[in-house]
């Protein structure tokens, strides 16, 4: 069943769900410095992806829940693979990362980037937050690109 779910569902395996049990609909990508083409996508601090590109496709190769008892963000929780409820290995990738996040609550808004080392230091390069349509507090710059970054990628576009 997993063979013929993975190409109509673009996952390798059943896909788990998010339960948003906190009300969170935040967002935070982790891409592998350097690379576009696959990355780790947290929904609600509660569910990791691994995507890849293959075959002209975005494809989810491997999800986990994030497991919460020791209070740490999802960030943390992914580098140290304290996860469960797995549908494969973790994928490991020895790179520094990029990462980008946002989310919602009401009127209020945020989203933040930085770098995490290979160490699992996170540093914040941009933030910025927002309420009722007006910026309430901003710092850095929000990127996705290292300074003097080349990326090797390419990709062929379908006609």
């Amino acid at each position: 069943m997993d063979a013929m779910f993975s190409r109509i569902g673009h996952y390798e395996h059943m896909p788990i769900q998010t339960l948003h049990a906190y009300e969170d609909y935040s967002n935070t990508f982790i891409f592998p410095e350097g690379e576009a083409l696959r990355f780790f996508a947290i929904e609600g601090n509660e569910t990791v992806t691994h995507f890849e590109y293959q075959d002209d496709f975005l494809v989810a190769t491997w999800q986990a829940h994030i497991n919460k008892n020791n209070g740490e963000d999802s960030i943390q929780q992914l580098l140290k693979d304290n996860l469960i409820d797995r549908t494969g290995p973790t994928s490991e990738i020895n790179k520094s990362f990029l990462y980008y996040s946002h989310g919602i609550m009401g009127d209020s808004s945020w989203e933040e980037s930085g770098q995490i080392s290979i160490g699992g230091k996170v540093t914040q390069t941009g933030f910025k937050s927002e309420v009722a349509g007006g910026v309430k507090d901003s710092s850095g710059t929000i990127t996705l690109t290292r300074p003097d970054e080349i990326r090797k990628e390419v990709i062929k576009l379908p006609q």
